[in-house]
């Protein structure tokens, strides 16, 4: 092999090398946001995750109404994640999110014997002030932490407040990397043992 020959050929290598690395850390820099549809996927791993209800509240229907509280520019922002060089990237929904835990939050409390109607005398009407889901990147996976609270009034016919109180609830689980289904697990399992938290409240009970 001539001198010119070898020449080339580390200069090749060379440069393979630098336009590896350039894709290496352009992919890195471009992880960008982590975009998920929201889906109900409960792992019933919470422990307060099914009520425990008094004789009564499930002999009367109520008119269950959710509206956003949060702040926030975005309301489709719900969390951040990291990647493997510790940079932030916002969570965002693909699903809108009021209307996805106004429907999880029927569906809940029908399948704990709760009867809903849109045209019963009670309403019980929700502002969700945190619905947070945040993913940890770690050596191997990542961590998955959620965060719900939300404030409730309960209302007569005539829009008189027969109680007012605050529930929440949170859920962790170690998983996948960028992985919808985790934070999606974290996130039914909050917002399940909120609405737990909220029918087992023996001041909404009694009201």
């Amino acid at each position: 092999m001539t001198k010119l020959k070898k020449i080339l050929g580390i200069s090749l290598l060379a440069l393979t090398a630098i336009c590896a690395g350039m894709t290496l850390a352009e992919a890195r820099d471009t992880a960008g946001p982590f975009e998920m549809a929201l889906r109900f996927t409960p792992q019933e791993s919470v422990a307060s995750s099914t009520p425990n209800l008094g004789l009564g509240i499930t002999d009367r229907p109520i008119r269950v109404v959710l509206e956003d509280g949060r702040a926030g520019a975005d309301p489709a922002v719900i969390g951040e994640s990291s990647d493997d060089d510790d940079k932030l990237w916002p969570v965002r929904a693909t699903t809108p999110v009021v209307p996805w835990a106004n429907d999880v939050l029927v569906k809940t409390a029908n399948e704990w014997g709760i009867k809903t109607a849109d045209s019963a005398p009670l309403t019980l009407a929700g502002k969700l002030t945190r619905f947070a889901v945040n993913e940890s990147n770690k050596p191997v996976g990542s961590m998955y932490n959620a965060d719900v609270k939300i404030a409730f009034a309960l209302k007569d016919a005539k829009g008189a407040v027969l109680w007012e109180g605050t529930a929440g609830g949170d859920a962790a689980r170690y998983g996948k990397s960028r992985s919808a289904d985790n934070a999606n697990e974290v996130l039914s399992d909050a917002v399940k043992s909120a609405y737990a938290d909220l029918f087992g409240n023996p001041g909404l009970q009694d009201a």
